[in-house]
C-alpha cells in the first residue's frame, strides 16, 4: 500500500524546559520595514516578495535574537532574506544588497568576528554556488559532514555575537569545548529542520535531507526514517546539554560573555524550531493541525 501520510515528533516538547522561547518586541516594525526594503532592493521577483509575509523571516529573527534592538533585528532579517535567496541563486543585485548589510556588520564587530563570519559564509556559498549541481550525499556520514557548510547555520551563530554585543576572543572560539557546543547546536537545528522539511523537499526532488538519506542508506520506510532522524535529534540535543556543562572558565569577563553566547545558541535552537511550525513554507495552511497532531500528508512530486 502506498504511503499517504506520516507522523512527525513534537520537536518543541522534546527540547524541554531548558530552552525558553522569547520574542523580540520589534518584530512587527521590522516586518513592515523589511517588505519595503525587499521591494526596493531588486533581487527578488514580485512573486517572491508577495510570499515573504508567509515565510516569516522577521519572525525567525525575532525568535532567535530576542534581545537585540530595532536596527540589529532589521539587519539580521535582511541577512536571512539574502541567505534564503542564495539557496536558489546568487546574482549581482543580491550581492550588492549584501555589501550594504556587510558594511553595517563591519562597523559594529571585530576583525576576528568578520573573518569568522566571512569564512562560514564562503563555505555556504561554495556548496550552493560554486559546486552548483553537487552530487547527492552518499550516506548519513557523508551528509552530516557536508551539511554543516551547506546549511548556513554557522553564520546564524556568528550573529548571536553581533546581536548581543559580545567580544569573545578568537582563542576561546578555537577551544574544543566551544567548537563542540556549536556543532551540537547546529545538528539540533539541522536534524529538526530536516524532519519538518522532508515533505516539502521530497516533493521538489531535493535529496539533501537527513530523512531521504536514511531511507536510501538503510532501505527503510519513510516512517522508520523519521523515527531514526528523531533519535539523532534527541542525541544531538543531549550532547549539547552535556557540552554546556563542560565549558571551562577563562576569566570572569570572558565567562560572562561565553554564558551569554551559549544562551544565544539556545535561543537560536528553540526560536528556529518554533519558526519551522509557523512559516507557511513547509505546511502551508495545515501548520496548526500538524503542530497539534503531528500528521503530515505526503505531497506529490512536482513535475
Amino acid at each position: 500500500m502506498a504511503v499517504t501520510r506520516f507522523h512527525i515528533p513534537d520537536l518543541i516538547s522534546l527540547c524541554g524546559p531548558t530552552f525558553e522561547l522569547q520574542a523580540n518586541g520589534y518584530c512587527r516594525q521590522v516586518s513592515d520595514a523589511l517588505f519595503s526594503w525587499t521591494s526596493n532592493a531588486g533581487f527578488l521577483t514580485k512573486t517572491e516578495i508577495q510570499s515573504l509575509p508567509g515565510l516569516q523571516l522577521s519572525l525567525l529573527a525575532s525568535l532567535c535574537y530576542p534581545s537585540c534592538d530595532y536596527t540589529q533585528l532589521l539587519l539580521v532579517s535582511k541577512y536571512l532574506i539574502l541567505l534564503f535567496h542564495w539557496t536558489n541563486k546568487f546574482d549581482a543585485k543580491s550581492a550588492c544588497a549584501f555589501e550594504c548589510v556587510g558594511a553595517q556588520l563591519s562597523r559594529e564587530t571585530t576583525c576576528e568576528w568578520q573573518r569568522r563570519f566571512e569564512a562560514n559564509l564562503e563555505a555556504f556559498r561554495y556548496v550552493h554556488i560554486e559546486q552548483g549541481d553537487i552530487r547527492p550525499p552518499g550516506g548519513i556520514e557523508d551528509y552530516h559532514a557536508i551539511c554543516r557548510s551547506y546549511s548556513g547555520i554557522s553564520t546564524l551563530f556568528d550573529l548571536v555575537e553581533y546581536a548581543n554585543g559580545l567580544r569573545i576572543p578568537q582563542r576561546v572560539h578555537k577551544s574544543q569545548q566551544i567548537r563542540s557546543i556549536q556543532e551540537h547546536a547546529h545538528d539540533v537545528i539541522v536534524f529538526g529542520k530536516d524532519i519538518i522539511a522532508h515533505n516539502y523537499q521530497q516533493s521538489r526532488g531535493c535529496e539533501w535531507n537527513l530523512v531521504s538519506v536514511i531511507m536510501k542508506e538503510r532501505s527503510c520506510t519513510l516512517q522508520s526514517a523519521i523515527d531514526i532522524a528523531e533519535g539523532k535529534f534527541k542525541d544531538a540535543l543531549a550532547k549539547f546539554l552535556v557540552a554546556e556543562t563542560e565549558i571551562p572558565s577563562w576569566s570572569p569577563e570572558i565567562d560572562e560573555e561565553v554564558d551569554r553566547y551559549v544562551q544565544g545558541l539556545k535561543e537560536c535552537i528553540i526560536g528556529f524550531l518554533h519558526w519551522l511550525y509557523e512559516t507557511d513554507r513547509y505546511f502551508g495552511d495545515k501548520k496548526a493541525d500538524v503542530r497539534e497532531f503531528g500528521w503530515v500528508f505526503l505531497l506529490p512530486k512536482e513535475t
